[in-house]
């Protein structure tokens, strides 16, 4: 009881929200910060959606918060003492009931036989409405408060080691159940499935505050309404959050705010840059069923020259593929598979050609140098020179790319548009194969024997780790992934046969305590994928070895079961696809086998699975002996794949194509017209038709004989006859009797049309149409 009640004070400090300023200061704000006030518990979205506040470097939290809240604020007293018991939010919407509290939460308050009551003030939402649990809650970039707002500064730690930093995220949210287990803020006393599985949305929350301060939102349009409408419900994915930020980068500015602005579409940035945590996940629909290749490309190849040609990476924008092999860079129809334009660029030799692209430019990395290229022109636009090894990722994240361990600040209107910052790679350590993950501020890379915590900005270790201090091994290469989640790192070694794996704390620092590494049973030069307590790790082995990634159970980094067939080895990263989850219950897991020629294959699995198998998802059928790979696969927006080999051919494979067709139009010749639903292709057909009417278009056919008026089968005086009394009035004609008379191209039947049938009829006319077969069709 004395936990409960404690909990329960430390809870009534929490609930925080604003003070009214009689009199602002005049003097500029030290910094910003971006804030909410939310009820999405309640269903009914924000009080204040996200905004930017000023804050003044002595300022608290309570203090930020009462500037945003203003006149919502009920709080009155000593901002030391910060307590906010309600927010004035002009009562619930319109038609609202309990059942509008999103459903995970109901059930529990009423599993739990807990009664939903109402507000006691009709206009103010405040502490105990609705159940005995509730109350206003801070989080501070998606870390709940468990201290009074009043006492939480700016970059102070306190004794509960709680502050708040410039470009800090504060949501201010109301809790029904749980004192914020509803919200992900968890004191463990009542257990809520979904806590601390909630998505973090602070970049969004970010990204959407800056657009609002900058008079833009309506700019953005739909994208920004759409991104406010995702922010309002209280629960929503990492996969939604990424999707409606690219969509927010698409609209005119297709970066972040603090970055430079990219009208063009990237739908794959290159292997290393599409996932900036490293986590290769999608919920893109990738090709499962009944795969096709729909065009094959061959870049500058050259019939047994395997042993001088190396195939590269690629990169998707604007419904072109730009690919690196053979010293050239290519662009590439992604609809048809023409090439485009090709430019010189990259290795000729042993060497694999990264490829990354950022604000308008491709990003070209080969063993001695990096050099950039304007996406529409393909024209090279600066070049820097020195040593970056035979696998040398290139990342490229907010006007920044690292290679290698070395980092250059990209300009692309300075002469010098990549400037080196400092004059050492990273720590001063050996690369290779490198690939770091951007986690928040930071970059995570491992490199020898260490794992790096990297301010890229300015080239700063600012935190570092000696994961295996006792080993001799010099090309430990680790390929870094994050796992929000959790908030470890991975990454696999390839002297070793380990997985390695340690969490990082708030501040971007190594938490010593979680490290951990377990032996998988291959060597591996991939990055690893996480994904529902499961991490999937490609190597050279040849198969994937799925590994337990709870890491709250006894059997962390176990294995949970090796893929039973292997394909000689794999050295691409693996890609992993959500989209048929809900459908099926598996996920699936892309990999690109080294062996000749090539292939792509793919493993089913689920959180339930103890065994699985690769199987073949491409059918190549080059001839080659030697078409080995170790290229990165590429996806578009689409779900179709693209790979090379390393003889030089560069290959899509999409689903097989099936249209959809309910629109038809008709050419009233005997074809029609049909628009597919989906893609509105067009194509023309002949009409199929039963007792005369086609069952697609509906256009009539009527067959007949020009002249054959009487539509007795043949020609005579019999015709002539009718045609006489039509003439002068006596008889009528069907529009088909009248389309049998129109022959010869006559436009109007007439006496002419009668003196023509009875020279028909006698021999004396030899060119007419009079006596064929015609059809007529009409709708």
């Amino acid at each position: 009881m004395k936990k409960l009640i404690s909990l329960v004070l430390a809870f009534m400090m929490i609930f925080s929200a604003s003070a009214t300023f009689s009199a602002e200061d005049t003097k500029a704000f030290d910094g910003y910060v971006y804030m909410t006030v939310e009820k999405l518990t309640l269903g009914q979205g924000f009080v204040i959606e996200p905004v930017k506040v000023g804050y003044y470097k002595e300022d608290s939290l309570g203090d930020i918060a009462e500037r945003c809240l203003g006149d919502k604020s009920t709080f009155k007293g000593d901002i030391s003492q910060y307590y906010l018991e309600g927010v004035v939010d002009g009562g619930n919407p319109e038609n609202w009931s309990e059942k509008d509290i999103p459903t995970d939460i109901y059930n529990k308050l009423t599993q739990s036989g807990e009664e939903i009551t109402d507000r006691a003030e009709k206009n103010i939402l405040q502490s105990y409405d609705f159940t005995q649990y509730s109350g206003w809650m801070f989080t501070v970039d998606n870390t709940g408060i468990n201290a009074g707002a009043g006492s939480i500064k700016l970059g102070e730690d306190s004794s509960k080691g709680y502050c708040y930093e410039d470009g800090s995220v504060i949501r201010l949210e109301y809790s029904l159940y749980g004192y914020g287990e509803d919200i992900g803020i968890s004191y463990g006393y009542m257990p809520f499935e979904t806590t601390n599985t909630f998505a973090d949305r602070s970049e969004l929350i970010a990204y959407v505050s800056e657009i609002k301060d900058s008079g833009e939102s309506e700019k953005y349009g739909d994208a920004y309404s759409n991104a406010l409408s995702l922010l309002s419900k209280w629960d929503i994915t990492k996969e939604e959050i990424e999707s409606v930020i690219l969509a927010l980068d698409e609209v005119g500015n297709t970066s972040t705010p603090d970055e430079v602005e990219d009208n063009h579409n990237a739908q794959w940035k290159g292997a290393m840059n599409n996932f900036k945590d490293g986590n290769a996940v999608t919920d893109i629909p990738v090709v499962k069923n009944e795969p096709e290749e729909k065009w094959s490309y061959a870049l500058n190849r050259e019939v047994g020259s395997w042993d001088y040609y190396y195939a590269g990476q690629t990169v998707i924008v604007d419904d072109y593929l730009y690919g690196t092999g053979g010293g050239k860079l290519h662009k590439v129809d992604i609809e048809t598979g023409e090439g485009e334009a090709v430019a010189t660029a990259g290795s000729s030799d042993f060497s694999y050609d990264y490829m990354a692209y950022g604000d308008g430019m491709l990003f070209v990395a080969t063993s001695n140098s990096i050099e950039a290229f304007d996406i529409d022109t393909l024209k090279s636009i600066g070049k820097v020179t020195g040593s970056f090894n035979y696998y040398h990722p290139v990342q490229y994240n907010k006007g920044y790319v690292i290679c290698n361990g070395n980092i250059f600040r990209v300009n692309k209107n300075s002469e010098n548009v990549l400037e080196k910052v400092g004059d050492f790679p990273i720590g001063g350590d050996n690369f290779c194969w490198s690939q770091g993950a951007f986690v928040g501020d930071y970059f995570y890379v491992t490199a020898t024997n260490n794992i790096y915590c990297v301010d890229y900005k300015t080239n700063t270790v600012v935190y570092s780790y000696s994961f295996d201090p006792d080993s001799s091994a010099s090309f430990i290469t680790g390929q870094v992934c994050y796992d929000e989640k959790t908030g470890y790192l991975y990454w696999a070694s390839y002297q070793q046969n380990n997985l390695y794996a340690i969490s990082i704390n708030k501040d971007g620092s190594f938490d010593a305590s979680s490290y951990t590494s377990a032996d998988i049973g291959q060597k591996s030069v991939c990055a690893p994928v996480v994904y529902n307590n499961r991490i999937y790790v490609a190597g050279q082995s040849g198969v994937i070895t799925v590994i337990n990634g709870d890491s709250t159970s006894d059997e962390f980094l176990s294995v949970i079961y090796k893929t039973d067939n292997s394909v000689m080895k794999i050295q691409s990263n693996p890609i992993l696809s959500t989209a048929h989850e809900e459908e099926t219950g598996n996920v699936y897991i892309y990999v690109q086998s080294y062996n000749s020629p090539g292939n792509i294959y793919y493993l089913e699995d689920n959180s339930d699975k103890t065994s699985g198998e690769l199987t073949l998802l491409t059918n190549l059928t080059t001839d080659s002996t030697v078409a080995y790979a170790f290229e990165q696969i590429a996806i578009d927006k689409d779900g179709c794949i693209y790979f090379y080999n390393e003889e030089g051919y560069l290959y899509c494979y999409g689903e097989k194509e099936r249209h959809t067709y309910n629109e038809y139009t008709s050419n009233l010749d005997g074809t029609h017209k049909k628009l597919c639903d989906k893609c509105e292709k067009e194509e023309t057909e002949n009409c199929s038709f039963t007792d005369g009417v086609c069952t697609n278009c509906g256009c009539h056919c009527d067959e007949g004989i020009y002249g054959d008026v009487n539509l007795d089968g043949v020609v005579d005086v019999r015709d002539a006859v009718v045609l006489q009394k039509y003439c002068v009035k006596i008889e009528q004609l069907s529009e088909n009797q009248e389309f049998l008379a129109l022959f010869d191209g006559a436009e109007d039947i007439s006496i002419r049309t009668v003196t023509q049938i009875q020279k028909f009829i006698g021999e004396d006319l030899k060119d007419t149409t009079i006596g064929t077969k015609t059809v007529r069709y009409y709708i």
